[in-house]
């Protein structure tokens, strides 16, 4: 659609021969100012970043479930389960051997590094570090957009905050508990499962390989 500007009007030149812009409804004469507080960008935008953090999502995941096949330290041990939460809203609380990434939009991350001594130390980027949070085995970060790898060794990890996704591969524990404030915590798939809502009770759930079913 063409259009042009006379005397600060916009004109749509879509109104067909024979009509003279002169006779359009007094709807279609926008003023510019008016036009820059429309927040029908921000709601692309905001739909468009949604889109791209779910495919950056998914292909962290696919980069979970094959860091344990490539790394020698961190090949799968029988009963590995898998842990997926997409959108969490709450706390997410992970007591495992394995391969766990991830980011939350805002929120605090804590990991506690349960063989210290080994070569698998924790990952956490971004927000900031809280003063008097830290030791040789606890990292602690809080804020905003921080992310989040920890691979090949024995960790208690706990997230809570808004926007969790996180991808995890080994053999433990997972706590849920969803933010009441909410209607919508999020989805998770534990083991292979379906993606259900996470509880609003706090919920622990194993992280392992489903036992075969009978028949």
């Amino acid at each position: 659609m063409n259009t042009s500007t006379t005397s600060g009007r916009r004109i749509d030149s879509s109104w067909g021969e024979g009509k003279s812009p002169d006779s359009a409804p007094s709807l279609h004469f926008y003023n510019d100012r008016l036009m820059q507080r429309t927040p029908g960008s921000s709601i692309l935008v905001s739909m468009r970043f949604r889109m791209l953090r779910q495919l950056i999502f998914v292909g962290g995941l696919a980069l979970v479930l094959a860091l344990p096949a490539v790394a020698g330290k961190a090949r799968p041990r029988p009963g590995d389960g898998t842990l997926s939460v997409r959108d969490g809203r709450g706390m997410v609380q992970f007591v495992a051997r394995g391969t766990v990434i991830g980011r939350v939009d805002v929120g605090e991350v804590i990991a506690i590094d349960r063989n210290p001594f080994d070569d698998n130390e924790p990952i956490i980027r971004g927000g900031r570090v809280p003063r008097g949070e830290q030791s040789e085995t606890t990292t602690t970060r809080v804020g905003r957009n921080i992310r989040f790898r920890l691979t090949g060794g024995a960790y208690r990890l706990k997230i809570r905050g808004l926007g969790v996704d996180l991808a995890a591969v080994g053999k433990g524990s997972v706590t849920l508990n969803g933010d009441e404030r909410f209607a919508d915590t999020g989805l998770f798939s534990l083991n292979g499962g379906e993606f259900i809502p996470v509880p609003y009770e706090r919920t622990t759930l194993q992280l392992a390989t489903p036992p075969p079913s009978g028949g």
